[in-house]
């Protein structure tokens, strides 16, 4: 797995187990890519979120610029 960082520009929603769909927040993520998805990951106050977007999602949210790479 390699890790990248990125720029969230646009609307980027993942969904949280079964709940619903939750946005990541506009700004700097880390992203770290697997065979199947990216793991994002930001600083939301004192703690670390992240989300796991299947990889199909992540490269039509990077074709549509909502996520911006490097």
């Amino acid at each position: 797995m390699s890790s990248k960082q990125a720029k969230v520009v646009g609307l980027v929603r993942f969904r949280m187990g079964d709940g619903p769909m939750c946005k990541v927040p506009r700004g700097s993520v880390e992203v770290t890519l697997a065979a199947n998805d990216a793991t994002l990951s930001w600083d939301a106050g004192d703690s670390k979120q992240s989300a796991a977007i299947p990889m199909h999602e992540f490269n039509r949210m990077v074709r549509e610029h909502a996520i911006v790479m490097g």
